[in-house]
C-alpha cells in the first residue's frame, strides 16, 4: 500500500529517527494517516521560509516540532502529576456513598492510579492489531519497516492523558500549517495528495476496527463509525442503552435497526459498534453490532451536586445526588418532578408509577443523566430513591412466607435499611429441632437482599426462620416465622360461614359451611369437623368440595370455635380454625369489674381462690388478677408464647378457669410486667389473654422490645398502669407504632385502694389525655390495684365494659374494641355514640358529628356532662341535676377524638373511651419540640411546632394558639396566624416563652384551620422543667457554628450525652449565639465539636469558624478554671485554610495553653477495623495521671472511633501532665486525607485518639479526634457495647464533680424546724448510711417488701423506695443516695426524684452501695403502743407488747394501756419457714384478749400509722414483759397528711 509513496516513506523514516519522543493517541486504530498529516503540517511559531527547499523546510519543521514536543512532554508530566493528584481526590469523592461523610467509602490514591494504568494497558492491548502483537519487540531493530514502526510507536505510548494532550498540540500545529497551505510549493501539494491517497486506502481497509474509549468516541465526527466498550447503567424500555467506561458515558440507540436490547441489563458490559449521531443533542451511537462481554459488573455512581450536573459534563453517566429535595408540579393529569438543592434544580424525565416519594421528601438518588435539547435531566426510570430521615434506623422489611413446597428451593427476600449494614443472615431450622443454622443473604440492587435455601434443607415437619441484620448502630431481628412445608400444593379451605370473628344474631344463625379445593385426590374419610372441640364429623354433610354442619340445638350465646381438617393423597394436611360469636339482638350489657389486682402469688394478701370467691360474692361481673410476673417461679424460663415452665402461672389459670362461669361471672388471670428503677423504670403494664408471660428479670425485655413482643400474640390485650412519676410514664408515651397501638388498648385514669379523692387513691386523667394526644388509641380504666385482700371492695372505682354477654371472649372483644369506660361510682352507666357508632369507634372523615349520650345513676345525681377533645379542651358541656340525663347535639368535626366526662353531685368522675374522627386527614400538627426541656427561671424557651399540608391545595389563615398547662383562655400565652401553607409543605412555627419560677410545665399548641367542610383543630404539646440554678451545674454546648452532632451534620445526636449530664445535676444549654464572656458565665464545662468547615448547598450549612473575639473569650474562661471538652473529625473532605478542622480547633487549643493539638489527618487501620479502614474499635487505654479509665478492661472493651483524627502534642511540648486515654493498635496509622500537607506525621503504631490535661490553674481539657460522646457511640445498645459511655462518664465526673450531697443522719430527714408540716430536707438529695432492717427482694428466700427496704442508724430510720435488684440482708451496712420524698403519707428516701421521672441507666446500682457485708444484730427499739404510732418514730424497727383488742384479715390491733398500735401484715409476707401456712397470716392461736409482742417498721399508709411486719414469725404470744425504754426525741415532723402526689 505504501510502495507508491517513496518520498513519503523516506520522509517518515527520517522523522521516526528524529522524533522518538512523539506520543500517539493509543485509542485510535490505524493512526498512520493522522501521524503523517501531523508531521507534514507541523510548524513552529516562526513562519516557514518560502525560499527554502521543500525538503529543508520539512526537515526544519520536523526538528522544531521534535523540540517542541519534548518541551511539551515535560510540561505534560507536571500537568499529569497534578492531574493524578486531582484524580485521587475525585476518585475519593466518587467513591463516597451514603447520606453524609459518615457513610463514605475508602478512596485509595495508590490503588486508583494502579487501576488506571492497568486499565490503559488493557485498552492498549485490545486495540493493537495482530501484526503489532506479533512484532511488538522489533521497534529498534526494524525501523526501516515503516508500517511496523508506526505501530511500534503505540507500544511506546505513556498513557492516555499524554496522548490526548499531544494530539491537541499536533492538531493546533496542523491548523497553523493549513493557514499557510496556500504558500506551499507543488512538491508539498504532491506530498499532501499522496497522504490523502494513503488515508483513503486505510479507510477502505477491510481490517476490523479496534475499541476506543467513550471519550474518544465522543470526538468522532457525526456519521463516522466507532467501537466502544462500557457497562450499562440504564436500559430505557429496550430502545436506548446508556453505557459508560472510565472516560465517559454515551447513549446507544437501536432505532430503525433489527438489533434487540431485551436481554441486556444494568451491569452488563457490552461491546458496541455504531455510527455516531444525536437525538435532540443527546450523543448516540446507532448500533450496528453489539455483544455482551461480561455480566454483573459492579457499577459505582459518581457523586455530584445538581449544580455540577447542570454543567453538562455528566451526559449519559451514572451518578449519585445526595440530600436533594423532591419538587412536583401538576400539569393537567401529569405530574412533573424536579430535584432541588438550594436554588439549583434538575428535571426528572418520566417518573414511573409506584415510586414512594412525594413533594418535600429529602432523598439520595442514583440514576443516569441525559439531555434533551438544552435541558439536562435525570431519567426517572433509572433512579433509586432513598428517603432521608433524621436517623436511619436499622430496619428489616420482609414479606412473611407461610408455606413452602418440598420439591422446590425456598427463596427468601428482604429489604434492609440502616447505617453501614454489614451482615444480613437467614436463620433457619426444621420445626422441632433446637439450633438455628445461618445462611448469609446476598445483596442485590438498592437495599434488597436474598437467599435461596436448597430443597434438601426442607422437611415436611415444617420450617422456622428469622432474618437478622447488623449495622454500625446495632443489631435487629425479625420475628420468628413458621413455614408449612407441603408436598406440592396443599388443600385449601375457604369461603367459611359464619365468617371469622363475625358476630351472628341468634335468630339468624343456622349452619356452618366451608368449601374445599385441592390439586390432588381427597378422600372424604380424611375430612374432620369440630365445633367447640367436639368432633361433629359424623353429623356433618361432607363431600370432596365442601362441608356443612347444622347443630341440632341452638348454640348458646358467646364465642364458638370451628375447626376443619383436610388431607390429600400425598399426606398434605390442611387445618382451618376460626371463631364466631352468637348474641342476642339488643343493647350491650354493662359489666362492672376490675382489671388490676394481686394475690399472694406475688405481693398481695390472700390466695387466688379467695380473690375470685370474694369478688363474685360482692357483685363483680368480671374480675382480673394480675400478679407481678417477676414473682412467678422459673420466670426467665418462660416467655410470652409459653408460660408452662412456671407452675404458678399454669396453676393460676386452672384456678381462674374453675371460677369462670359464663353469663354469671368471668374470671380472668393475666400478669403485670413491672419495670423497676434498676430495669429501666419504664412503667407497669398488665397483659391479658396470652399463653405465657414476660418478666423484668430478663433485662433485654425493655419497653420497645415489649411492644414488639406483644405483637407476636395477636389475641393479646395490654393496659398501661398508673402512669406518672413514681412508676413511670412509658417514656412519655413514646415508642409509638401502629403495631403496638393495636395491642395496647387500655390506660388507667385512677389507681389505688384508698377512698376516692382520699389518701391512697391516685387519679391520672391528664395522662390519659396525653396518651391520646401522642397517638395511642386507648380506653380508660379505673383500678384498685388491690394488695390487701379486699378485692373489688376497697373503694368505689370500677371499669365497665360494654359486651354482648358475660364471657371471657365477649369481654376480650369489648376491651380490644375499646367499648370501655371508667368510673369512680359503683352504679353509674353511660351509653355514648357518635353518628350511631359506640364509644371506641373510629369514624374516619365525616361532615357532621351527631352525639347521643345517656347517663344514669339510681343513687347519685349527675351535675355536669362534658365533651373533652384533644389537649383536654372542653368542647361543649351541659349542667344537669337528675339521676338520668339524655343529651343529643351536633358538632362540626373540629378535633380528632372526643370522649365524655360525667361529674356527679358527690364529685365522682366517670370518663368514656373516645370516638376518633378523621384519622385520614392530610393536614395536621407534627409533634411539638422545645429547644431545651430543662431551663432556668427567666430563660427563653423556644417552642417549635410543625403544621403539615399534604393536600393538593394550599390552606390559608392557620391560627396557632399557645397555652401553659391547660387549654383555656386563662392559660393562653400567645397566638400567631400563618397566612398560607402551600400544598405538600410543612410550616414550622416558633413561639418563645419564659417561666418566672421553678416547676414543671406542659406547653400546648392548638392549630385551627378552615377546610372545605368547616374548621378543624389539632393539638400537640411538649414538657419543660424549670429548675433552681442553685441545684444544677451549667454545661454549654456550642451550636452557633453549625457544630457536628449538635446543630450541623447529624444535628441533635447528643441526647444520650445530655441525659448523662442531667443525671449528674447538669443543665445542658445549646449555645445559639456568638461565644462571649456573658455566654460563658457560670459554665462548668464548655463542649466544642467541630464547626462546619465549608459551605454545603445541599444541607444549607455555611462554613463557620471561631473568630478572634470568641477565642479570647474562651481563653479568659479557661484562665478562670473553666473546663473544655473539644472534639473534631478526620480531614476527609475538610475545609481549607482557616476553616480546616485542624486550624479551627488548634487556634482554640493554642490560646488556652494546653499541650494537646488536633492533627489534620485521618486515622486508619487496614488490618484491624470494623469493615472500613476508618471504622475502628480500639482497645488500648492508659491514664496514669488522672485515672480516667476506671471500669474499663484494657485490651478487651471496645472504644468506637469513626472517621476521626489523631491527637498529638504541640510542637516542642513534652507529655508531662498529659494522658492519652485511647490509643490505636500496632497497625494503626494516619494519612493526609485532604492532601493539603498540613498534617504532622505519626509513626505507625503510635497513634493517639483522645488526650486529657489539667492545666496549672486547675482547668481540665479533653481533646478527641472524634465526637466520642455522640448518640452513635453511647446511646442504647451502643452504650452497652462500647467503652465510650464509661470514658464519657469518667471525664464528666473529673470535670464536673457532683455537688456535694448532704450526708445526713436518718433522724435529720424528719426534722421540721419551722413546724410547717414539711420536713426541712424534703425534696433534697441526701446520702445516708445505716443498717438494713428489712431485706431486699433479691435475697432468697424472698420475704421482702415490694421494691422497698428499711434502714436505720442511731438517730432514726427510713423507708427506701426503688431497691429491688441489689442483695441487701438484714444487718448489713449500706450507703443510700436519694431524694427525701413521701408516698401515701410515709416519708421515705426515693432513689429517683419523682419530679424528674425515671432516670436512664441502672439508678439502683449508682445509688445503693453495700459498705459492709458482715451481719450485725440489729435490735428493735422498744416503744409503747401509743408511741409506736408517732410519725417521729417513722422508719424505725420497733417492738411493742400489748393485748389484742381487735383484728381483721390484715391488721392486729394491740394496746398496752397507752393507746392502740396497728400491726399490719402484707399478704405476701411470711415467717420464712412454712410459706403455705404463714403467708400473710400471724399465729392462728392468737385471739382477742391475748397479750402479744410484735416487731415491725414504724410507717404509714392511707389508713394511718402502722407497724409494718417484715416477718410474720415476729408476732408472738407474750413471753417477755421487760420494761419499755422511753425515747426522748427533739421536735420532728408530725404527719399532717401532707404528701407529694405520686402521679400528678
Amino acid at each position: 500500500m505504501l510502495k507508491k509513496n517513496k518520498k513519503l516513506l523516506a520522509l517518515l523514516v527520517s522523522v521516526s529517527v528524529l522524533t522518538t519522543s512523539v506520543v500517539l493517541p493509543s485509542e485510535r486504530a490505524f493512526a498512520l494517516g493522522d501521524m503523517i498529516g501531523s508531521i507534514l503540517n507541523d510548524s513552529s511559531d516562526t513562519k516557514v521560509d518560502k525560499t527554502k527547499s521543500d525538503e529543508a523546510k520539512v526537515k526544519s519543521e520536523t526538528k522544531s516540532k521534535d523540540n517542541n514536543i519534548k518541551e511539551e512532554n515535560s510540561e505534560d508530566k507536571v500537568l499529569k502529576d497534578k492531574s493524578d493528584k486531582d484524580k485521587t481526590d475525585v476518585n475519593k469523592d466518587d467513591a463516597s456513598k451514603g447520606v453524609t461523610d459518615k457513610d463514605k467509602l475508602e478512596g485509595n490514591s495508590e490503588t486508583a492510579s494502579k487501576d488506571e494504568v492497568n486499565s490503559e494497558k488493557d485498552v492498549n492491548d485490545d486495540i493493537k492489531s495482530k501484526d503489532d502483537s506479533d512484532n511488538k519487540n522489533k521497534n529498534k531493530q526494524d525501523n526501516k519497516n515503516t508500517d511496523k514502526e508506526v505501530n511500534e510507536n503505540k507500544v511506546n505510548e505513556k498513557n492516555k492523558e499524554d496522548a490526548d494532550k499531544n494530539q491537541e498540540n499536533i492538531e493546533k500545529d496542523k491548523e497553523d500549517i493549513n493557514k499557510d497551505q496556500e504558500n506551499s510549493n507543488n512538491e508539498k501539494e504532491n506530498i499532501i495528495n499522496e497522504k490523502e491517497n494513503i488515508e483513503e486506502k486505510v479507510e477502505d481497509s477491510t481490517e476490523a476496527k479496534s475499541v476506543i474509549s467513550i471519550e474518544d468516541a465522543l470526538k468522532v465526527k457525526k456519521g463516522e463509525e466507532a467501537t466502544v466498550e462500557g457497562v450499562v447503567s440504564f436500559n430505557d424500555r429496550n430502545k436506548t442503552l446508556y453505557i459508560q467506561d472510565e472516560t465517559g458515558g454515551i447513549a446507544i440507540s437501536n432505532y430503525k435497526t433489527e438489533i434487540k436490547f431485551n436481554e441486556i441489563k444494568k451491569g452488563d458490559k457490552v461491546k458496541v459498534t455504531g455510527e455516531k449521531g444525536d437525538f435532540h443533542k443527546l450523543v448516540q451511537l446507532k448500533v450496528s453490532k453489539i455483544e455482551v462481554v461480561e455480566k454483573n459488573v459492579d457499577l459505582e455512581p459518581e457523586t455530584a451536586s445538581i449544580e455540577e450536573l447542570n454543567s453538562g459534563k455528566y451526559e449519559s453517566k451514572y451518578i449519585r445526588i445526595e440530600n436533594a429535595v423532591v419538587d412536583m408540579v401538576v400539569n393537567g393529569v401529569r405530574k412533573d418532578y424536579k430535584l432541588k438543592q438550594g436554588d439549583k434544580t434538575l428535571d426528572v424525565f418520566f417518573m414511573p408509577s409506584g415510586v414512594d416519594i412525594k413533594k418535600g421528601d429529602t432523598v439520595n438518588v442514583e440514576g443516569t443523566i441525559g439531555v434533551y435539547n438544552k435541558t439536562i435531566q435525570i431519567y426517572g426510570g433509572s433512579c433509586t430513591f432513598d428517603k432521608i430521615g433524621e436517623f436511619v434506623k436499622l430496619n428489616i422489611k420482609h414479606d412473611v412466607i407461610n408455606q413452602a413446597d418440598i420439591n422446590n428451593d425456598f427463596k427468601i427476600d428482604a429489604e434492609v435499611t440502616g447505617t453501614e449494614v454489614s451482615c444480613v443472615e437467614l436463620n433457619y431450622k426444621v420445626t422441632g429441632t433446637e439450633e438455628f443454622k445461618k445462611l448469609e443473604m446476598t445483596k442485590g440492587e438498592g437495599n434488597k437482599y436474598s437467599v435461596t435455601l436448597g430443597k434438601e434443607n426442607l422437611d415436611l415437619k415444617g420450617l422456622e426462620y428469622y432474618i437478622s441484620a447488623k449495622d454500625k448502630n446495632g443489631e435487629s431481628n425479625t420475628d420468628t416465622y413458621s413455614v408449612r412445608v407441603t408436598n406440592g400444593i396443599a388443600p385449601e379451605i375457604y369461603n367459611i360461614n359464619p365468617a371469622e370473628n363475625s358476630r351472628v344474631k341468634e335468630e339468624e344463625f343456622s349452619t356452618i359451611k366451608a368449601s374445599i379445593k385441592s390439586d390432588k385426590e381427597i378422600k372424604t374419610e380424611s375430612i374432620k369437623v369440630y365445633l367447640d372441640n367436639n368432633d361433629v364429623t359424623s353429623k356433618s354433610k361432607i363431600t370432596k368440595e365442601s362441608i356443612e354442619y347444622t347443630p341440632s340445638e341452638k348454640l348458646k350465646y358467646g364465642s364458638h370455635i370451628v375447626k376443619v381438617e383436610v388431607k390429600d393423597s400425598v399426606g398434605n394436611l390442611t387445618s382451618k380454625e376460626w371463631t364466631f360469636r352468637v348474641f342476642k339482638d339488643g343493647d350491650f350489657r354493662h359489666l362492672f369489674g376490675q382489671l388490676h389486682a394481686h394475690t399472694n402469688i406475688s405481693d398481695g394478701k390472700g390466695s387466688l381462690d379467695e380473690a375470685y370467691k370474694w369478688v363474685e360474692k360482692n357483685g363483680a361481673d368480671y374480675y382480673a388478677v394480675t400478679d407481678h410476673s417477676n414473682w412467678f417461679d422459673n420466670d426467665t424460663a418462660a416467655n410470652l408464647a409459653d408460660g408452662s415452665a412456671s407452675k404458678e402461672w399454669v396453676e393460676a389459670h386452672k384456678i381462674a378457669d374453675k371460677y369462670n362461669k359464663d353469663e354469671n361471672f368471668t374470671a380472668i388471670y393475666g400478669y403485670e410486667m413491672t419495670w423497676s428503677g434498676s430495669t429501666g423504670g419504664w412503667g407497669h403494664i398488665n397483659t391479658f389473654n396470652t399463653p405465657g408471660f414476660e418478666t423484668r428479670t430478663n433485662r433485654a425485655m425493655d419497653l420497645p422490645n415489649y411492644y414488639k413482643t406483644i405483637q407476636t400474640q395477636p389475641q393479646s390485650i395490654s393496659q398501661l398502669n398508673h402512669p406518672g412519676k413514681t412508676f413511670g410514664d412509658f417514656a412519655d408515651f413514646g415508642f409509638y407504632s401502629e403495631g403496638a397501638d393495636k395491642y395496647v388498648n387500655l390506660i388507667e385514669v385512677g389507681n389505688g385502694e384508698g377512698p376516692i379523692r382520699g389518701s391512697g387513691y391516685f387519679p391520672s386523667y391528664e395522662y390519659y389525655t396525653r396518651a391520646l394526644d401522642k397517638g395511642w388509641h386507648v380506653a380508660p380504666t379505673n383500678s384498685q390495684d388491690n394488695h390487701k385482700g379486699n378485692w373489688f371492695t376497697s373503694n368505689n372505682a370500677r371499669t365497665i365494659v360494654l359486651a354482648d354477654d358475660n364471657s371471657r371472649d365477649s369481654i376480650y372483644d369489648a376491651l380490644r374494641e375499646k367499648r370501655v369506660y371508667a368510673s369512680e361510682d359503683t352504679d353509674m352507666t353511660i351509653d355514648y355514640t357518635v353518628n350511631d357508632e359506640v364509644m371506641g369507634s373510629c369514624l374516619g372523615n365525616v361532615d357532621k358529628l351527631n352525639f347521643k349520650i345517656n347517663a344514669k345513676d339510681p343513687t347519685d345525681k349527675i351535675k355536669k356532662v362534658s365533651i373533652i377533645a384533644n389537649g383536654g379542651v372542653e368542647v361543649d358541656s351541659k349542667t344537669f341535676n337528675s339521676n338520668e340525663v339524655n343529651w343529643e347535639f351536633s358538632l362540626d368535626p373540629e378535633y380528632s377524638y372526643y370522649y365524655v366526662k360525667v361529674v356527679q353531685e358527690d364529685k365522682d368522675i366517670s370518663v368514656t373511651s373516645p370516638v376518633w374522627v378523621g384519622d385520614a386527614l392530610n393536614v395536621g400538627l407534627s409533634n411539638a419540640k422545645v429547644d431545651t426541656d430543662m431551663t432556668l427561671p427567666g430563660e427563653n424557651v423556644e417552642f417549635n411546632v410543625g403544621f403539615f399540608n399534604n393536600g393538593e391545595n394550599e390552606v390559608k389563615d392557620v391560627k396557632f394558639e399557645f397555652f401553659k398547662n391547660k387549654i383555656n383562655d386563662a392559660n393562653k400565652i400567645g397566638e400567631k396566624v400563618i397566612e398560607k401553607i402551600e400544598s405538600t409543605k410543612t410550616e414550622n412555627v416558633k413561639f418563645n416563652w419564659k417561666a418566672q419560677k421553678e416547676g414543671e410545665y406542659t406547653l400546648y399548641a392548638r392549630a385551627t384551620v378552615k377546610l372545605e367542610k368547616g374548621e378543624k383543630s389539632f393539638t400537640t404539646s411538649a414538657k419543660v422543667k424549670v429548675v433552681d440554678p442553685e441545684k444544677v451545674q451549667k454545661i454549654l454546648v456550642d451550636g452557633y457554628h453549625s457544630n457536628q452532632y449538635i446543630t450541623g451534620d447529624y444535628a441533635g445526636k447528643y441526647t444520650a450525652f445530655k441525659n448523662l449530664l442531667t443525671e449528674k445535676d447538669g443543665l445542658t444549654i445549646i449555645n445559639k449565639d456568638k461565644i462571649t464572656d456573658k455566654t460563658l458565665k457560670d459554665v462548668k464545662v464548655l463542649v466544642l465539636t467541630n464547626p462546619q468547615s465549608k459551605d454545603d448547598d445541599t444541607s444549607g450549612f455555611k462554613a463557620s469558624k471561631f473568630d478572634d473575639s470568641e477565642i479570647q473569650a474562651i481563653k479568659r474562661y479557661v484562665e478562670k478554671g473553666g473546663n473544655i471538652i473539644l472534639s473534631t473529625r478526620a480531614d476527609y473532605k475538610d475545609g481549607k485554610g482557616e476553616y480546616s478542622n485542624g486550624s479551627q480547633m488548634n487556634s482554640v487549643l493554642e490560646a488556652i495553653g494546653t499541650k494537646l493539638r488536633i492533627n489534620d489527618d485521618e486515622v486508619i487501620d487496614e488490618k484491624n477495623n470494623g469493615g472500613q479502614p476508618y471504622r475502628l474499635y480500639l482497645t488500648n487505654y492508659d491514664s496514669p495521671n488522672y485515672n480516667l479509665i476506671d471500669g474499663i478492661k484494657n485490651g478487651k472493651d471496645q472504644y468506637s472511633f469513626y472517621n476521626g483524627a489523631s491527637i498529638v502534642l504541640a510542637k516542642g511540648a513534652n507529655s508531662d501532665g498529659v494522658d492519652f486515654l485511647v490509643k490505636g493498635f500496632e497497625t494503626t496509622e494516619t494519612k493526609d486525607a485532604d492532601n493539603d500537607g498540613d498534617n504532622v506525621p505519626v509513626t505507625k503504631g503510635s497513634v493517639n485518639t483522645l488526650g486529657v490535661e489539667q492545666l496549672s490553674n486547675g482547668a481540665k481539657i479533653a481533646v478527641s479526634g472524634n465526637t466520642f460522646f455522640s448518640d452513635f457511640e453511647i446511646d442504647g445498645t451502643n452504650g452497652e457495647k462500647y467503652s465510650n459511655i464509661k470514658i464519657t462518664n469518667n471525664i464528666v465526673d473529673w470535670m464536673m464533680p457532683g455537688k456535694e450531697i448532704k450526708s445526713v443522719k436518718l433522724g435529720d430527714i424528719r426534722k421540721d424546724s419551722d413546724n410547717d408540716g414539711k420536713p426541712d430536707l424534703y425534696g433534697q438529695k441526701v446520702t445516708v448510711e445505716g443498717y438494713v432492717t428489712s431485706q431486699s427482694e433479691a435475697v432468697e428466700p424472698k420475704n421482702s417488701f415490694f421494691e422497698v427496704v428499711y434502714v436505720s442508724d442511731e438517730t432514726g430510720g427510713a423507708c427506701v423506695f426503688g431497691v429491688s435488684g441489689t442483695k441487701l440482708k438484714v444487718g448489713q451496712k449500706v450507703r443510700i443516695t436519694g431524694v427525701v420524698d413521701a408516698y401515701q403519707g410515709e416519708l421515705e428516701i426515693s432513689l429517683a426524684d419523682r419530679d424528674n421521672g425515671p432516670a436512664s441507666g441502672d439508678i439502683e446500682a449508682k445509688n445503693v452501695k453495700l459498705i459492709d457485708e458482715n451481719i450485725v444484730d440489729i435490735k428493735p427499739i422498744k416503744l409503747s403502743t401509743k408511741d409506736s404510732m408517732l410519725p417521729s418514730n417513722g422508719g424505725k424497727l420497733v417492738k411493742v407488747k400489748g393485748k389484742v383488742v381487735r383484728m381483721d384479715n390484715q391488721n392486729l390491733y394491740i394496746d398496752d394501756g397507752t393507746g392502740v398500735s396497728r400491726i399490719y401484715v402484707e399478704g405476701y409476707i411470711w415467717d420464712g419457714v412454712n410459706k403455705e401456712k404463714s403467708l400473710g397470716k400471724w399465729n392462728h392461736n392468737i385471739k382477742v384478749g391475748d397479750e402479744v409482742t410484735a416487731i415491725g417498721l414504724a410507717s404509714w399508709d392511707p389508713e394511718g400509722a402502722r407497724l409494718r411486719v417484715r416477718n410474720t414469725g415476729e408476732i408472738k404470744l407474750a413471753s417477755d414483759d421487760n420494761s419499755i425504754e422511753e425515747n426522748v426525741i427533739s421536735k420532728h415532723w408530725e404527719n399532717k397528711d401532707w404528701t407529694r402526689k405520686r402521679v400528678n
